[in-house]
């Protein structure tokens, strides 16, 4: 019988950085191995276009800054090399995805001959582990380039066309770590346990990403060890979770949800103006959808107003003065709505006696923004999941500066704080963003990868199950 009661492994395999050379030891099928020279220009140039991408997105880098920050005087040398962008992309998918199929194959062999294929925890180590390796060695930046591929495509894997990712050589490791993982969740159907494979994944990267983006890169391997310990003691207990019970609709999705109106108006909008005002939203709502679509930093402001439909070409700079100013009134606009509705619902748990309720506290968190998917026009979700890529934060406003969205946030935090007993309140804290950045995540692939909740009754399931796996995560022990 599997013991599958076993929720934390014991002596894990050390971490272990695998660098041969600027991209490792595994090869492809775009090195040419016959032609040393050349093989090394392309692994130069691929290791600056897997940097460039991480730092500044799949698009928005020109392929010709590529070749000049490797120190290449051709202008066409990633032409030359690559051809266009889409295969320089897959060439750093390629080459990685071999490294790390190939590192988690050792990994699973390790520990079939330590008898523990039974153990979910070393399981789900092992399909982070090979990344949380890449944080280690300062030229590997793949951990931000597939943060960036599934904020921008929603997907962490690349297939030619007609081939089903998980057919591909890569993908072999993660699917066999997967099928062990089914025979430790026998209450769970496999189809559950593989979707919430890839949405564990999917979370253990996004963590990884944002320390990276906070410029929290670890150097030393101690300090690895503890973000992945950490990780595997959250994500377990959330994949193993038993499947949300159907409920029917209550009263806890109001008809509100679809509100866009701001009750407490912020003070840059103009009510004597109603043009003015009419105008600034206009220009908010099209930025917001701009940003969510092709990131923050990669859209000009010029194209805003100009997709907005108006012909004055410095129509940002009048209303807006910069980009930053911009973000913050995107942000400002959303975050009010998002607090009003927190506030109110915190009231409901009050009338019930629920406010030490984990459960519903992490509800309460979520739910304004699960109901934002019910308006086509609110793209909120994704502009707060392209800032957290970009910044490494949601946080628009600078520290220490009041936002109308953190003071719910804050009160949920005060009295999750107080319902969790003998806790420190620093990590209560982490956990509560982190698991806040994990529905975030999972919302936005909702809303751009289906099925984008059209009812209310929608809503109540999406927000039934995202609670349902990340109450226990929140609550795992240390």
């Amino acid at each position: 019988m599997p013991n599958c009661a076993r929720m934390t492994a014991v002596d894990e395999p050390p971490l272990r950085p695998r660098r041969t050379g600027p991209l490792g030891g595994e090869g492809s099928a775009l090195l040419d191995a016959g032609n040393m020279l050349g093989r090394a220009t392309k692994e130069l140039l691929l290791v600056t276009a897997e940097r460039l991408f991480a730092h500044r997105g799949l698009t928005a880098v020109p392929l010709r800054d590529i070749g000049q920050l490797a120190g290449q005087r051709n202008n066409g040398v990633m032409q030359y090399h690559f051809g266009d962008r889409e295969t320089v992309i897959r060439a750093i998918f390629d080459l990685r995805s071999r490294q790390i199929n190939s590192r988690r194959l050792e990994l699973l062999g390790e520990l079939e001959a330590e008898q523990r294929l039974d153990d979910p925890a070393a399981l789900v180590r092992i399909l982070i582990q090979p990344q949380a390796e890449g944080l280690l060695d300062p030229d590997n930046h793949y951990v931000g380039f597939l943060h960036r591929l599934y904020v921008e495509r929603q997907t962490f894997m690349l297939a030619g066309p007609g081939v089903d990712p998980v057919d591909t050589p890569s993908a072999q490791s993660f699917v066999r770590a997967r099928q062990h993982l089914g025979r430790c969740a026998p209450h769970l159907e496999q189809s559950v346990v593989d979707a919430r494979s890839r949405m564990i994944f999917g979370w253990a990267i996004h963590s990884l990403a944002a320390h990276l983006s906070s410029g929290d890169r670890y150097r030393e391997a101690v300090d690895v060890e503890a973000m992945l310990s950490e990780l595997v003691n959250m994500l377990v207990p959330a994949l193993v979770a038993p499947a949300a019970t159907p409920k029917a609709t209550s009263r806890r999705v109001a008809a509100a949800a679809a509100e866009t109106a701001v009750p407490d108006e912020p003070a840059w909008l103009d009510a004597g103006n109603t043009v003015g005002r009419a105008t600034k939203e206009l220009l908010i709502v099209t930025a917001e959808r701009l940003f969510a679509q092709r990131g923050i930093a990669a859209v000009p402001l010029r194209d805003i107003g100009q997709v907005a439909g108006q012909r004055n070409n410095a129509v940002m700079q009048y209303h807006f003065g910069d980009r930053e100013n911009l973000v913050n009134a995107v942000y400002d606009l959303r975050g009010r709505p998002i607090n009003r509705r927190r506030l109110e619902l915190l009231g409901h748990l009050e009338v019930r006696e629920q406010l030490r309720d984990p459960a519903a506290l992490v509800r309460v968190l979520i739910q304004p923004h699960a109901e934002s998917l019910l308006d086509p026009e609110n793209h909120f979700v994704g502009f707060l999941h392209r800032m957290l890529a970009e910044q490494g934060t949601f946080r628009a406003l600078p520290s220490g500066t009041a936002s109308p969205a953190t003071r719910s946030f804050e009160l949920i935090y005060q009295n999750l704080l107080a319902g969790m007993g003998d806790i420190d309140p620093v990590e209560a804290r982490g956990r509560l963003t982190t698991v806040f950045r994990w529905a975030v995540h999972t919302l936005v692939f909702r809303a751009q990868v289906g099925p984008r909740p059209t009812e209310l009754s929608d809503v109540e399931l999406l927000l039934d199950e995202l609670v349902q796996l990340l109450v226990p995560a929140l609550l795992a022990p240390a």
